[in-house]
């Protein structure tokens, strides 16, 4: 069996966890390469630039090749570059570390549009260059190998694909064909493969083999009615596909929809998480000053420590926030004191703006730690199961205080957390996948 994902999402993450936890090992394909992809998934530009392995040493926002008298000024969500007229010239995009990592550079025109787009991976290589027209349309992306070396051109108006390899050019008339090359030439073509998309990682599958499964795992929510797709693989009788669905209102919504039909199967995810541990202390990560209602929840709990920990300098605003006597500042937070903090504390908030650092609410929930969140900055919704706004801090505060003083309640309000997460033994994983 493989994994075939179109992307490395977090839920793409949930799922790999997950099926490694159940002790099923397959080999994994993402198709679409973000430049951060574990060393050890496939993907079709690794197939056909054969870099050679070497140390992962990401690119640093100011180690952005620029022009003299230019200059790179950024901030804990983003950078920009500026020329000698300090007219910004490009945006340098961070990877999703927090760290201040390039993942991609947007290069603009004298109107501030973005013209073309530099890709670089974990590795501080450009491994793509992307070129968009005035109207900001993507035209074409060129891939290149870790010596500058072209290796494949997609061209988004005519869809054709041009591959480079062995001295040889292949020109392949759609990406449809040229993916179905790549099955082929990386023996994905004759295995079972498992699923999570209903989009192009489905659709390129058609001309595969049909005596082999195909699982599809539906990590989303149906709006009004059963999407199309799904409905055309349920009734597909030249194809054996199993639909398995995590998420149980879910599965139930699609089982009524659809009586009687054997390929749905319910789903779930495994985590192991550590066992709960009663601590008190609540903890913030952030790379924001911007911390939603932070003053309330420090009056509300004068008597609990709140740590707020950073992976960069921490603002005059934010280091203002250590007049309060329960108020424990990290900025330049380094790893092992990270694990420490997730270890001592017992609730997580999820209340500041901007991006989300070091997966803290996932780090959260497999610590166990009660997650609250601000409905509006949450970050990660499928580990969170309470939420407050403006209306509802009160009665979310006075939720959190019977938190801390009944054990009882409190492995209440985590088993909802669990369950909201849709969390199932090995059992009910292999089950599925037979």
């Amino acid at each position: 069996m493989i994994n075939l994902f179109e992307q490395y999402s977090a839920s793409t993450e949930l799922l790999y966890t997950t099926l490694i936890s159940a002790g099923i090992r397959n080999r994994t394909v993402i198709i679409e390469d973000n430049g951060f992809i574990p060393e050890d998934f496939d993907t079709p530009y690794r197939f056909f630039a054969k870099n050679p392995k070497q140390q992962i040493k990401p690119l640093f926002f100011n180690e952005v090749c620029i022009p003299d008298y230019w200059e790179i000024a950024g901030d804990n969500n983003m950078a920009q570059v500026l020329d000698e007229s300090r007219v910004k010239r490009a945006h340098i995009k961070y990877s999703a570390s927090g760290i201040r990592l390039v993942k991609q550079v947007e290069w603009l025109d004298s109107a501030g549009r973005i013209r073309t787009i530099d890709h670089y991976d974990q590795y501080g290589k450009k491994y793509a260059e992307s070129t968009y027209n005035i109207a900001g349309e993507r035209v074409f992306i060129r891939y290149l190998n870790h010596v500058g070396k072209l290796i494949y051109y997609i061209n988004f108006v005519t869809n054709n694909v041009i591959l480079n390899i062995d001295d040889k050019v292949h020109l392949f008339e759609s990406y449809d064909a040229f993916m179905l090359y790549y099955y082929y030439a990386a023996q994905i073509h004759n295995e079972i493969l498992l699923m999570n998309s209903l989009g192009f990682t489905l659709s390129s599958t058609f001309n595969l083999s049909t005596q082999t499964k195909k699982f599809v795992v539906w990590q989303e929510h149906i709006k009004e009615q059963i999407p199309g797709n799904m409905k055309q693989i349920l009734e597909d009788n030249k194809r054996d596909y199993i639909l398995l669905v995590p998420d149980k209102e879910e599965h139930e919504k699609i089982q009524s929809a659809l009586p009687n039909n054997q390929r749905i199967r319910p789903f779930g995810y495994m985590i192991e998480t550590k066992q709960q541990n009663d601590a008190q202390d609540i903890l913030i990560m952030t790379n924001s000053d911007q911390l939603i209602q932070i003053e309330q929840w420090i009056n509300a709990f004068p008597d609990v420590t709140i740590h707020i920990a950073a992976l960069t300098e921490m603002s005059s605003a934010l280091m203002g926030l250590g007049k309060h006597a329960n108020v424990r500042l990290y900025p330049n937070v380094k790893v092992h004191n990270i694990e420490a903090l997730f270890e001592r504390s017992g609730f997580y908030l999820d209340i500041n703006k901007g991006n989300e650092i070091v997966n803290a609410v996932r780090t959260a929930f497999n610590h166990s730690l009660l997650i609250y969140a601000n409905d509006t900055v949450a970050h990660n919704r499928a580990f969170t199961s309470h939420y407050f706004n403006e209306e509802s801090l009160d009665s979310t505060i006075n939720e959190v205080r019977e938190a801390m003083e009944s054990h009882q309640y409190r492995q209440a309000l985590l088993y909802k957390q669990r369950c909201h997460a849709n969390i199932v033994s090995a059992q009910v994983i292999k089950e599925a996948i037979k």
